[in-house]
């Protein structure tokens, strides 16, 4: 059986930007990737750090339409790596198996938000006293 055969979840060439930082180290800065795939179920990426199989790490990404069906949202995920290479130019592939995600729905620019509609309708009224 292909390694493609046993996806659970269909792959998507996509480079989305990923902001990553492992699990259990709070002293680690977030680093900045882009993944050269992904699905609802998996993430992989080049980094120029490596991290051993099994380290768990915290993704941040938005999620495109491509893969959810649906308009572009934040996901939190909690994965750990499953499989490492060597990518070239001193960078590693980093496969990540998503285990848990939350999804956060991506706020309205505050231009459209009640509150800022409030605030502008505030300040045209100041400016047409």
């Amino acid at each position: 059986m292909s390694e493609s055969d046993r996806r659970l979840a269909p792959r998507y060439n996509l480079k989305i930007p990923l902001r990553i930082q492992p699990i259990g180290e709070p002293k680690a800065a977030e680093r900045a990737a882009d993944s050269e795939d992904l699905s609802t179920r998996g993430i992989y990426f080049l980094s120029d750090l490596s991290f051993p199989v099994g380290t768990p790490l915290q993704i941040k990404l938005r999620m495109p339409p491509e893969v959810t069906g649906k308009t572009s949202r934040e996901w939190n995920c909690t994965g750990r790596v499953v499989r490492t290479s060597a990518a070239g130019d001193s960078k590693a592939g980093i496969a990540v198996e998503i285990q848990d995600y939350e999804v956060y729905e991506t706020p309205a620019p505050e231009s459209e938000s009640f509150s800022g509609k409030l605030r502008a309708k505030a300040i045209r009224e100041s400016v047409n006293k």
